[in-house]
């Protein structure tokens, strides 16, 4: 499931800088009145649409600050997809419909990477040697006088300390 939301996410979100690339080129060529206020958003868009794709390259594990401008950039996303594609102007460009739908798509899908994996990429651990264990200077073993290896591993997701034995 996991990698089938992230194959999706980065179609979606490929096809995103293609379009608003696209725009981008299109506004600056055909030079329409407000074309560099369009211009300035489709460069945000194209670099929101990119920054998913890093997200997914990491598995979806940036920094808190991080996943939530995913969240936000999720939620921008799909409210500005609604009202490009579900526009009243009688003047609409078929590339505004296009773009409405894909933003449509890949909002939902980048809120819910963004939500969905929260697990850390190298939880930290913890040696605790319980009771405090040296070996002898005759040559005895650590665990031979009762010495217990403990390996704590501390993950975000979940309130309790699994313990392993080491030995």
């Amino acid at each position: 499931m996991r990698l089938a939301l992230g194959a999706l996410t980065v179609l979606t979100s490929v096809l995103t800088c293609l379009v608003s690339g696209w725009m981008f080129t299109m506004y600056f060529v055909l030079q329409h009145p407000g074309y560099q206020r369009r211009a300035v958003v489709a460069a945000l868009i194209f670099a929101g649409a990119a920054a998913v794709i890093a997200a997914v390259a990491d598995r979806w594990r940036p920094a808190e600050p991080g996943r939530v401008v995913l969240i936000l950039w999720a939620l921008g996303l799909t409210a500005l997809g609604a009202l490009a594609f579900f526009s009243r102007d009688p003047y609409i460009d078929m590339w505004q419909v296009v773009a409405g739908l894909l933003f449509m798509i890949e909002g939902p899908l980048t809120l819910i990477g963004a939500i969905r994996h929260r697990v850390i990429r190298h939880p930290p651990s913890i040696n605790v040697r319980f009771p405090p264990c040296s070996t002898s200077a005759s040559g005895g073993s650590a665990h031979r006088r009762g010495c217990l290896n403990i390996k704590v591993t501390a993950r975000r997701d979940s309130t309790s300390l699994p313990v392993s034995r080491s030995s």
